[in-house]
């Protein structure tokens, strides 16, 4: 079941279709066996009946030469004084093609006529008779391959298969035709459950059309809710740094002075709380274009000399990507490396995609602490005193601006017992310098 359940609906409908076509040939194989068997044993039969209406005249009139001028490469005969067979035989074979002899030749119903039909261990089967004569001699005869039909199955099979193959191979073409939409619909879906913003082409069947409206519908309403949210707080936001900017003015004017320290701290706080909310929101509705920049440098500028985050990568390293949102991603882990951990090794890794590790030498996490270090306001045990600037929003922010721009963005826990930060960089184009360590 897992496989299947990884199949897609096209890909089940195209497996439904050739196996429609399987049942389809083995049905046609079966029935058309059946029916071309039938169809020659009443053949067969029509031809014996005649053989045998022209053997009991040739004997009436030269009896010596009956049995070598009826004889053939399908019809054996010999005449005798005692009967080939003694009764009738029991196969439903047999008395079939009694009938039939009968109704193609009517005459010979005055004629004693004993059918038998014998099979070899090829396979093959042979009608062998006796029919008494006007003198009482016996007409003794085996005729060869009763109801061989091979070569018209073979036939038909061959067609049925190329038959069956083609409206397969053309179905399955009209079925990928027709996904084309479907594709294009849930590649959109995916995007848009990244953060990005996609206009849909509302071409297609009525039902494709309708999809792909709700969906452009949804995105405008959800871009509208989003920028309303954020509206809303840049308003907010500004609106309480006016107060917030009078408060800090008279903070160094405070009486005592671990009041005027208080206030001070205070203010320093709620300014860090606004600037990590707005900066959450914004990365839910951030655009940017890819620009060429170099790597390294912007490392170096975010550490704002920090000895202590040290890049072991190239000296030079020219990306094309999209650098205000890396910068917006990059500042939040650099600045977490530097007060949690104290210093930090940044790196990159050159595969398939692009990876940037930042590795500190911090204590690391609890396991439940870093299931949990991608939900918004989470703070670690080491982090939930009210020391440190922040809300807990910087690494969510971070992994939300990623996402939206196609990047990747994972914790592990290092091999020093530090936390080691992944983020993968999908390639759009880079002109890579000399991978020349520092």
């Amino acid at each position: 079941m897992g496989g299947i359940g990884r199949i897609g609906l096209l890909g089940r409908m195209a497996s439904a279709i050739v196996l429609l076509c399987l049942l389809q040939m083995a049905f046609s194989f079966f029935i058309f066996d059946w029916l071309e068997r039938r169809s020659i044993q009443e053949d067969h039969a029509r031809r014996v009946a005649e053989l045998l209406v022209v053997s009991k005249r040739v004997h009436a009139s030269r009896p010596e030469r009956a049995a070598e001028v009826m004889s053939t490469r399908h019809l054996d005969v010999s005449v005798a004084g005692t009967p080939l067979l003694r009764e009738n035989g029991t196969s439903s074979m047999a008395s079939r093609v009694h009938k039939q002899i009968i109704y193609w030749e009517p005459e010979l119903r005055d004629v004693i006529l004993r059918l038998d039909v014998m099979s070899e261990r090829s396979g093959a089967r042979h009608l062998v008779g006796s029919m008494s004569l006007d003198n009482g001699r016996w007409l003794n005869f085996r005729s060869r391959n009763l109801g061989e039909n091979w070569p018209g199955l073979l036939s038909a099979t061959a067609l049925t298969l190329l038959t069956a193959g083609g409206s397969a191979a053309i179905a399955i073409y009209l079925l990928r035709l027709f996904g084309t939409p479907l594709r294009a619909l849930a590649k959109a879906a995916a995007e848009i459950g990244a953060g990005k913003t996609v206009s849909l082409t509302e071409t297609g069947t009525p039902d494709l059309r309708n999809v792909s409206h709700a969906m452009n519908e949804m995105q405008h309403r959800i871009a509208q809710m989003i920028a309303g949210q954020a509206q809303a707080f840049e308003a907010i936001s500004h609106d309480l740094r006016t107060p917030l900017s009078r408060l800090m003015l008279a903070a160094p004017f405070t009486q005592p002075e671990d009041i005027r320290d208080i206030v001070a701290e205070a203010a320093q706080d709620m300014e860090g709380l606004l600037d990590s909310l707005l900066a959450f929101l914004q990365a839910q509705y951030l655009d940017a274009e890819p620009e060429r920049f170099d790597l390294p440098s912007l490392v170096r500028a975010l550490s704002e000399g920090d000895d202590q985050i040290r890049w072991t990568g190239p000296s030079e390293f020219a990306v094309l990507w999209y650098r205000k949102p890396l910068e917006m991603a990059l500042r939040p882990l650099l600045k977490n490396a530097q007060e949690y951990a104290g210093a930090a090794t940044v790196f990159l890794s050159d595969e398939d995609d692009l990876i940037l590790h930042i590795v500190d030498e911090g204590p690391g996490m609890k396991d439940a602490d870093l299931k949990r270090i991608f939900d918004p306001f989470f703070r670690a045990d080491e982090a939930r005193e009210r020391t440190t600037e922040g809300l807990g929003l910087g690494i969510p922010t971070a992994q939300r601006i990623l996402q939206r721009f196609g990047a990747d963005l994972q914790f592990v826990l290092a091999d020093s017992g530090g936390l080691h930060a992944q983020i993968t960089l999908p390639k759009i184009g880079r002109d890579q310098g000399r991978l020349k360590k520092l």
